[in-house]
């Protein structure tokens, strides 16, 4: 069998992390958009599973927010836009 050296190996492209991250917060959205996801399920569900730390997560909100794909309610949580739900979905 012959052995394959480091500078042959070409790793797969990576996967969009802003995408697995979305998708995991519409997972975490049951109402599809009708009702606001509270900030401690939001920074659970991101933080510990992608181990990320709190700033690191709020940048990202902040920028799914520009991206007009959540919508942050303060001292809430956020709530998913529907209409950007649908075309992400397409």
């Amino acid at each position: 069998m012959e052995k394959i050296s480091d500078s042959d190996y070409e790793p797969e492209p990576p996967v969009d992390f802003y995408s697995k991250l979305f998708e995991r917060l519409k997972k975490l959205d049951k109402s599809n958009g009708l009702r606001i996801v509270r900030f401690p399920k939001v920074f659970l569900s991101l933080a510990s599973f992608y181990h990320l730390k709190k700033r690191e997560v709020w940048a990202i909100l902040r920028y799914f927010q520009s991206q007009r794909l959540i919508q942050i309610c303060p001292l809430n949580g956020i709530r998913i836009l529907k209409e950007k739900v649908r075309e992400v979905d397409d």
